[in-house]
């Protein structure tokens, strides 16, 4: 005896959506090359400090450009090398060309910028302005006389 099993479409475009992304999700399939490189920024009072992943990357792979208040940085991701009769299975890793950008507040001084690249990382500093930099003072409290208020206020 067969059992008569109800349709439902929403079940079915599920169905068909899960098979075309097998398509794509395979072991031959490749992430995008092209992503934005990931950032911690860190604002340490005096500046902030910014830093990236660029592993993989050496100095002449990476640019640090600022443009009035925008800050890029740019990298080349190499691509690996194979061999001739090699099949890729996997490829996760992503190559080429890698940008972020990011627009400086007024509080910072383009002019400051530094980077440094060390194990992989990239530090880039930049100071607040000047005038800006936070201060700390301890301020005197006085002892407040009391005075009688004229009537009526």
């Amino acid at each position: 005896m067969k059992t008569l099993v109800r349709w439902d479409p929403i079940m079915e475009m599920d169905r068909v959506q899960r098979m075309i992304d097998g398509i794509f999700t395979g072991p031959t399939a490749t992430v995008p090359a092209g992503v934005s490189l990931p950032l911690d920024i860190v604002d340490t009072g005096e500046g902030w400090v910014i830093r990236a992943q660029a592993a993989g990357m050496t100095l002449d792979q990476l640019t640090v450009e600022v443009t009035d208040r925008m800050l890029s940085i740019r990298g080349q991701l190499p691509s690996p090398v194979q061999g001739e009769n090699h099949k890729v299975l996997l490829r996760e890793l992503a190559s080429g060309e890698v940008v972020r950008s990011i627009r400086l507040p007024r509080e910072l001084d383009p002019s400051t910028v530094r980077a440094t690249l060390e194990n992989g990382l990239l530090t880039v500093r930049v100071d607040r302005q000047a005038e800006l930099k936070p201060t700390s003072r301890k301020v005197e409290i006085e002892l407040a006389t009391t005075q009688a208020l004229p009537e009526g206020e």
